[in-house]
């Protein structure tokens, strides 16, 4: 079965404590891309910020988190299985 296109809200609250100063998250999923506010003069950053992306084939799209210099990927598909 194949699934359609739809929508995933994003809550991005904190990042762990790190060494690197004025810390900023960058999130995409193809060609969306959103940044969130940069956190000055911490290293515990709290954003609390939501955003939404378009996903046009959750079995093959994947989410694209950079916190600093570290790059995570979550596959979208692992998550919406459940939706079946």
């Amino acid at each position: 079965m194949q699934l359609s296109g739809g929508y995933v809200f994003i809550l991005l609250q904190n990042a762990r404590p790190s060494k690197n100063p004025d810390p900023y998250t960058q999130l995409s999923l193809g060609k969306q891309q959103e940044v969130t506010r940069v956190q000055m003069r911490t290293c515990d950053p709290v954003w609390e910020q939501g955003f939404t992306f378009l996903v046009n084939n959750p079995e093959s799209d994947s989410l694209f988190i950079k916190v600093g210099v570290v790059f995570y990927v979550i596959s979208l598909d692992r998550y919406v299985k459940h939706l079946y």
